[in-house]
């Protein structure tokens, strides 16, 4: 048996994988295929929806996953090497409409976005983030503006609120405790809320990859730096993070490692070749 043949190794992208420095890429990169190379499975679990993965020159997704990955914080599982998605959850159209009205009563200037199977679809730029927002995406996706009643025509699958930080901190909790039971709430970021229908997340999202990949139980080994990744990291048998995690983060992983802009994957790999001791035992394996 190969060490790394039964684990399972999923990062986030944002402030954990993705960097732009030229030797904490090429740490990554080689050490993923390193981890590849001697069994591991690698694969994104992401707040991006499959068609916003951007590779550019730093990898190409399809070559470099050798697994189905978790996008739109688990409401898409989607085969980049197939090009196909396995799994969608859109979320229902009604909670989308009541989140929108309870979102303007409490913060008018907030905005919204979704995506959709056709692009990225807003109900209107309301604030300063939102045009820029849209002016970033457009030339990449169809992005359109569309009133909110008639949203009931597309498939929501991940949405996203957006404003200032102090706007932000002050609506999630609201509009977490009134959707509490029908919609998931996150943040992926100091100026986003992130929504998905109800049971749709990351953690879930990499459990039920698990279940349809591999007909025996896998090592869980995770890479998160934000709030969004609490669950997924408390799900997993691992849990790691760059040393620009939120605070949160960082009490519930096993190692904080080095900023994501060094390379924090590569330090991953690097730990489990010298301190997880032989895989095969899965010692770090526990029941969910």
């Amino acid at each position: 048996m190969k060490k790394f043949e039964n684990i399972v190794l999923a990062t986030d992208l944002d402030g954990t994988f993705l960097t732009k420095d030229p030797d904490g890429r090429r740490r990554n990169l080689e050490a993923i295929q390193y981890f590849k190379e001697n069994g591991g499975h690698f694969t994104f679990a992401t707040g991006r929806y499959y068609n916003a993965v951007f590779g550019g020159s730093y990898f190409d997704t399809a070559t470099l996953l050798n697994l189905p990955a978790v996008t739109g914080n688990g409401s898409c599982l989607y085969d980049y090497a197939a090009q196909s998605a396995i799994e969608q959850t859109p979320t229902p159209f009604e909670f989308v409409r009541e989140l929108y009205f309870e979102m303007k009563r409490l913060a008018p200037t907030a905005g919204l976005r979704a995506i959709t199977d056709d692009g990225v679809i807003y109900t209107e730029l309301s604030n300063l983030m939102m045009e820029a927002d849209f002016a970033w995406l457009s030339p990449k996706r169809p992005s359109y503006l569309v009133p909110i009643d008639e949203w009931c025509n597309y498939g929501l699958y991940k949405l996203a609120l957006r404003d200032e930080l102090s706007v932000v901190n002050d609506l999630k909790p609201k509009l977490a405790e009134r959707f509490r039971g029908r919609l998931e709430v996150s943040q992926s970021d100091d100026t986003l809320i992130d929504v998905q229908a109800f049971g749709v997340t990351k953690a879930k999202g990499l459990r039920r990859l698990c279940e349809l990949c591999f007909d025996a139980p896998v090592t869980l080994c995770v890479v998160g730096d934000y709030y969004n990744d609490l669950e997924m990291m408390r799900a997993a048998d691992l849990a790691f993070c760059p040393e620009n995690a939120v605070d949160e983060v960082k009490a519930i992983c096993q190692k904080t490692l080095c900023h994501h802009d060094q390379g924090v994957i590569a330090d991953v790999v690097e730990w489990l070749d010298r301190d997880a001791g032989d895989a095969c035992y899965f010692s770090f394996w526990k029941e969910k």
